[in-house]
């Protein structure tokens, strides 16, 4: 096989690993831990928040790392750190201890296993079939979820959830760190994206001053915001339409499963399509999505909206990376994706928090999903004012 698509099925390891154990896997966690420490699932679910808001501050310094040193030893670093955070978990005494290890360690496992280095490797190693590579790379995160919450309750169920959480966690990074020593190298590297004593490295500075860096991340970050204030209140969303609990539940799964659609498919296009246009086309079926969910009245029409959204959301993950390598450069692209990690914080944190406020506070969520719709066809309409061509870095 092509090290190149090594390569690219070593990235998938990885983000299979970290959005499995970190990411899904917490549903898994979630009761175990209320049950342990006697919480509120409010504070349990506070873990999470520190693993979301540490890991984006920590994106524009990770981003710079990526740019300036070894790709291979980061994601080593990564593997190490995911198998010490769940280490301290498993021997947690109070839960403000695992709000520790969500804050401090495991967002390093967090970024340097996720897209972030995953990408610039693509980026590095593809300039045709880049989008399919993406696309590849990124059907990790969806298997992550589809494996990793189930193992984590089988094993919790034999051997407890502090054993389970420690013992696949180590056993994970075990093999993330074979496959990235053995398969990962730092790849090769274009004029543009030379290595770091080259030239001068692009700066925060050059990147924030970019028209294109303002417009891809708040039309990334509305479409991100809008799928999880969303994807949070399903449950609750689908009982106003008549939709029991057990049948939203397969919702999610159609989500789920759409997604994994989307990233090959919205990959494999974009190897032959004009990105921005693929780009627009996303957002244009989100909105089409909620337009559905607007007027559904069963769950039929749920289900359809639900395959439509997981498709846009889906291609979305790998757009993203590659929309920000065309217009912003390849030479700061870490820097580059660190930073619309950051900025888009305050659309991504406050969504689901104002979706269910909304609906607390009306008794219906029409009001957020028009507000939703309106929101994203802004987003498509600003990208219809990115340049096509790749920008010069």
């Amino acid at each position: 096989m092509d090290r190149k698509w090594q390569v690219t099925g070593a990235t998938m390891a990885t983000q299979m690993a970290q959005a499995g154990l970190l990411i899904y896997g917490f549903s898994a966690l979630a009761l175990p831990l209320q049950r342990e420490f006697g919480a509120s699932m409010r504070d349990v679910a506070l873990a999470t928040t520190c693993l979301s808001l540490a890991s984006s501050f920590g994106a524009p310094l990770a981003g710079r790392l990526i740019d300036r040193w070894s790709i291979r030893k980061l994601m080593l670093l990564g593997a190490a750190m995911l198998a010490l955070g769940f280490g301290l978990v498993s021997q947690a005494q109070q839960l403000w201890q695992v709000w520790l290890a969500y804050a401090l360690i495991l967002p390093l496992a967090n970024l340097l296993l996720g897209q972030l280095t995953s990408a610039a490797l693509i980026t590095r190693w593809f300039t045709a079939r880049r989008g399919s590579a993406m696309g590849l790379s990124a059907l990790g995160t969806s298997l992550g979820g589809f494996v990793f919450p189930v193992l984590l309750t089988a094993v919790s169920t034999v051997l407890g959830w502090r054993m389970a959480v420690a013992l696949i966690a180590l056993a994970t990074a075990i093999i993330v760190a074979g496959i990235v020593y053995f398969v990962v190298d730092d790849g090769p590297r274009s004029a543009e994206n030379a290595a770091p004593e080259a030239g001068p490295q692009v700066s925060a500075f050059t990147i924030l001053a970019r028209p294109a860096f303002w417009i891809i991340t708040l039309a990334v970050g509305i479409k991100i915001a809008t799928y999880f204030g969303l994807i949070n209140n399903l449950a609750a969303y689908a009982g106003t339409v008549g939709v029991s609990e057990l049948r939203a539940a397969t919702l999610v799964s159609t989500l789920s499963l759409a997604s994994m659609a989307g990233k090959l498919g919205f990959g494999y296009v974009a190897d032959r399509a004009p990105l921005k246009w693929l780009f627009f086309g996303a957002l244009v079926l989100t909105v089409l999505s909620f337009g559905v969910l607007l007027v559904a009245s069963g769950y039929p029409s749920l289900f359809v909206a639900c395959l439509m959204l997981g498709l846009a959301t889906g291609g979305m993950l790998p757009m993203w990376s590659l929309i920000v390598a065309e217009q912003l450069g390849e030479a700061g692209f870490g820097r580059a994706m660190g930073l619309t990690n950051l900025f888009m914080v305050p659309l991504t944190a406050s969504a689901a928090p104002l979706a269910g406020w909304a609906f607390d506070t009306t008794g219906s969520y029409q009001g957020v999903i028009l507000s939703s719709m309106a929101v994203l066809t802004l987003a498509a309409l600003l990208v219809v004012a990115l340049k096509p061509q790749r920008a010069a870095a």
